[in-house]
């Protein structure tokens, strides 16, 4: 695990109770990556999937 995750990445991890060690290691770069915005469109995702009904389908581009 060389590359290090940023606080705002480590936070969401945490606020998903994923263990930032049980990401494949080829994700680390991926979420180290990610930006602030790219965060908040997730937390936002996640937050529209819970409201979701179970018939729907939603897409994600």
């Amino acid at each position: 695990m060389a590359v290090e995750l940023p606080a705002h990445v480590k936070k969401y991890l945490d606020d998903m109770e994923v263990s930032a060690d049980a990401l494949p290691e080829d994700a680390w770069e991926t979420f180290a990556s990610l930006s602030g915005g790219e965060i908040a469109l997730l937390r936002k995702l996640g937050k529209d999937l819970e409201k979701a009904d179970t018939g729907i389908v939603i897409k994600v581009h």
